[in-house]
């Protein structure tokens, strides 16, 4: 009878995630809100520091479709306007207004290419905004806003991804796999060390073998030199493949974004072809590495490599 009477209870009451003031919606969204709840409530200070440099660091956040409250869409018309203080930037405008960062900063990009597409972001946009729905936009912010405050951070966060980089965790069975992920994986991880000087050393154990320091060297010069926008798609490639390796070569366009979401499911797509497919869970991860990685490759090829601008 309680179970029932629960229920009946839990079915009878709703959440809208336009409500900001359904505090269960948002931890239920926003994990690391609720951890903070929970942290603040057990007086723990020093838990409430970490996690709070947590979301600090998490600069460079896609949200995922429905997370959001959403905004009604406020213009009618979308442009590209040039930059008059600073050639070869461009802007984006919204009924004439320039379009700015949720730090009241202009939102100004290098090259026409990229920001006529963070304009069709704008456009498509119907009677809400879906900020899921507009990466460049959250990448560019990101490199206005965030990124040139703790950058320093970031950087030392992403060169720890090479002790744990997916390129070098690899299974010793069954051999199938095995193959494929030396298949696959081997030539970027090779490419990087040509590249680089950084030698990764594979394990197939759960124990990592961390790269020498002195071979890290070109890979963490090569960070320090990217202007803030190419860091940003090289953080969010990184993050979201698990992997600083596969992310360099699809900066460098050794791969493109398929075959970088190849190689950072290599493992999860043969349990999946072995075990089967669950819709509405693996063809949402699958479209969500896409757009990620299609974003950053996008933001590679548009922003020049010899770009000196602060952005």
């Amino acid at each position: 009878m309680r179970t029932r009477a629960s229920s009946r209870m839990i079915r009878s009451r709703t959440y809208s995630s336009s409500s900001s003031s359904s505090s269960i919606y948002l931890w239920l969204v926003h994990p690391l809100a609720f951890q903070l709840a929970v942290a603040e409530f057990a007086d723990r200070f020093e838990l409430i520091k970490r996690l709070a440099h947590r979301k600090q660091l998490s600069c460079i956040w896609i949200p995922s479709a429905g997370s959001t409250v959403a905004i009604k869409r406020f213009y009618k018309h979308v442009g590209v306007k040039s930059v008059q203080e600073k050639p070869g930037v461009y802007g984006v405008t919204l009924d004439g207004r320039w379009l700015k960062t949720p730090r009241k900063q202009c939102l100004e990009v290098p090259g026409l290419e990229l920001a006529s597409a963070i304009a069709s972001e704008w456009a498509v946009q119907h009677v809400y905004i879906r900020r899921s729905s507009m990466p460049l936009t959250a990448l560019a912010n990101a490199a206005l806003d965030t990124i040139p405050h703790i950058r320093p951070t970031m950087e030392a966060s992403l060169m720890q991804f090479l002790e744990t980089d997916t390129a070098a965790f690899r299974v010793a069975y069954p051999e199938r796999l095995k193959e494929e992920q030396d298949r696959v994986l081997g030539p970027l991880a090779e490419y990087v060390q040509t590249r680089y000087g950084c030698k990764l050393y594979p394990t197939r154990s759960l124990v990592p073998i961390p790269p020498d320091p002195d071979s890290v060297r070109g890979v963490r010069q090569e960070i320090q030199q990217m202007d803030h926008l190419t860091f940003a798609a090289l953080d969010l490639a990184t993050s979201t493949t698990k992997s600083l390796v596969i992310a360099l070569c699809l900066r460098d366009g050794f791969i493109d974004s398929f075959m970088a979401t190849s190689a950072s499911r290599c493992e999860e797509d043969f349990q999946m072809h072995m075990y089967g497919r669950v819709e509405g869970s693996h063809d949402l991860d699958i479209a969500d590495t896409k757009v990620r990685l299609a974003s950053s490759s996008f933001v590679f090829a548009a922003v020049p490599r010899s770009l000196s601008l602060s952005l």
